[in-house]
């Protein structure tokens, strides 16, 4: 009687899915990390910058209590008998945790309903182990850098988002892990290590299936040294990626590896990183003009520059230097016609005028 009594607490719990589950021990709202760290949001997004810090250390505080309190809640459950005899099976422990204690029925309830059995491969104590690992909050981490970067403090910024990044895989937007490595690469920059600076760069491209695709780059390369009139615009017909992430690191690594002379690494990047920025242009005049075709660079570059907010992409992502740097490591590869034809495209259409005098200056006449 009393275990068919337990499957009926079981099923009717198991149909709610908790986003949180704290049972009578609920902290109170105000509380909350997540709270904790808008308020520190928005203290900062108002420039408060001794508030935000603050709320943020509150979050991280409150974050750690929380979780101290779930993994205290679940290993206290192993005192059970009939717990113990699950033998660490997830789905025979959760059958049996509502006689014994609801709360660590519903946290741990909670966390299957997200992720599901496998991902703990229905074990009771990778469970623990899991929630045990979310005692980091990198969010805070991150927003505590922003604060020291803002401040001068260039040390604890980089220590804090250096945390934030090795916590990366906890955070509740993955993608927010590439918004902190180009931090911590500016950072590294600033203070002149340019090692920390490649690596950080490099962290970014690592998802990047072309850019860690070495016989797609040299694919790039060799349509490049062909060299012969026509080139250029088959080039851009030829190859597209519209990974946006990557173009800022790719724009920032052609720089750096032409100014220590490591040429064939600019071309490389700077390839890859033009094709990425033409493939996002050509998407977004083929959203905005729907009668419109491509006719060549030149046209499609002046065409886009009529437009303001494709201006400020261009410059916040280095676009047009980009295009210039490509130009660049072509010619001192020797592409000296591919090179030319680029430049005078980009002469002509550029629409800021430092980078369509530095392309007009390109040109072998």
């Amino acid at each position: 009687m009393q275990k068919t009594f337990c499957r009926i607490i079981f099923l009717f719990l198991a149909a709610f899915a908790f986003s949180s589950a704290f049972g009578q021990t609920k902290p109170k709202e105000g509380d909350e990390d997540w709270r904790l760290l808008i308020k520190a949001q928005n203290a900062f997004d108002d420039s408060d910058f001794g508030t935000a810090l603050s709320y943020a250390e509150k979050a991280k505080q409150s974050r750690r209590q929380e979780i101290d309190w779930k993994v205290y809640e679940l290993e206290n459950t192993l005192k059970n008998s009939k717990v113990r005899k699950a033998n660490d099976n997830l789905e025979d422990v959760l059958e049996a945790l509502p006689c014994y204690s609801v709360t660590a029925f519903q946290i741990a309830n909670s966390y299957v309903s997200s992720y599901g059995y496998a991902f703990f491969e229905n074990s009771f104590s990778k469970l623990i182990s899991f929630v045990d690992s979310l005692r980091v909050y990198p969010e805070a981490d991150c927003l505590i850098g922003k604060v020291y970067e803002l401040d001068g403090e260039t040390k604890l910024a980089l220590q804090f988002l250096s945390d934030a990044y090795k916590s990366a895989d906890r955070l509740d937007v993955p993608d927010q892990k590439y918004d902190i490595l180009y931090d911590l690469a500016l950072l590294s920059e600033n203070l002149g290590d340019y090692e920390a600076y490649e690596t950080y760069l490099l962290l970014i491209l690592k998802d990047d299936s072309q850019y860690t695709n070495t016989a797609y780059l040299n694919a790039l390369v060799r349509t490049i040294s062909i060299d012969q009139p026509g080139q250029m615009e088959k080039f851009f017909k030829l190859y597209r990626s519209n990974r946006g992430v990557s173009l800022r690191a790719l724009s920032s690594l052609a720089e750096y590896y032409s100014r220590i002379g490591q040429s064939e690494k600019s071309l490389k990047a700077s390839a890859l990183g033009t094709v990425i920025a033409y493939t996002m242009l050509y998407e977004a005049m083929q959203n905005r003009r729907t009668a419109w075709v491509y006719t060549n660079l030149e046209s499609m570059l002046s065409l886009a520059g009529t437009y303001s907010d494709i201006l400020v992409w261009g410059n916040e992502n280095r676009v047009w230097e980009l295009f210039c740097e490509f130009g660049d490591a072509a010619s001192s590869s020797g592409n000296l016609v591919f090179a030319n034809e680029l430049f005078k495209a980009l002469a002509s259409s550029i629409p800021e005028e430092y980078w369509r005098k530095r392309a007009e200056q390109r040109l072998i006449r």
